[in-house]
């Protein structure tokens, strides 16, 4: 008999990685946030490795991988978040500080920038990371800036569940 070699006429494989669009979930950063959001100190890899297992579990959902890079667009200090390309959230946050979550029934004596928190639109101070054991004395909640990215991109994934489960044009 004939024996037909499959294997010539078998298309290559190909991996998940090359078939799902590597860019389904990008966050941006303004160059000099780089250092403060990369470096394993900072935990945003191990927080957005947490938040697609919560995804999956919680849900029964594997989100695509989440690109991380730098944009010399972006003013300093901003971040942005795009899903499938659009913009679904973005803020600043600063290096070497602490966000802290202001309680009007809590006055806050450490000095900073008062800001709305960028996903709940909460009252906020950016404070030195040295004052950070100050503020949680008093029982404020206190966030790293890879916090503050990685609550963001857990809410705007969340929020584009639909344009993450439909099929792209």
């Amino acid at each position: 008999g004939i024996v037909i070699d499959e294997a010539v006429d078998a298309p290559a494989r190909k991996s998940p990685g090359v078939l799902l669009d590597v860019d389904e979930i990008h966050v941006r950063f303004a160059p000099n946030l780089i250092g403060a959001v990369m470096e394993p100190g900072a935990g945003l890899e191990n927080r957005i490795v947490n938040m697609r297992r919560h995804i999956a579990t919680e849900y029964g959902f594997i989100i695509p991988e989440v690109r991380l890079t730098d944009d010399p667009m972006l003013k300093a200090n901003e971040y942005a978040i795009h899903i499938q390309g659009v913009v679904a959230g973005g803020a600043e946050i600063r290096p070497n500080h602490v966000l802290v979550l202001l309680n009007e029934s809590v006055p806050l004596s450490v000095p900073g920038d008062d800001v709305s928190e960028p996903v709940y639109g909460a009252p906020a101070r950016w404070i030195a990371e040295t004052a950070h054991d100050e503020a949680a004395a008093l029982g404020l909640p206190v966030v790293s800036p890879g916090e503050v990215v990685a609550t963001h991109l857990l809410e705007a994934v969340q929020s584009q569940f639909s344009r993450l489960l439909t099929r792209r044009a």
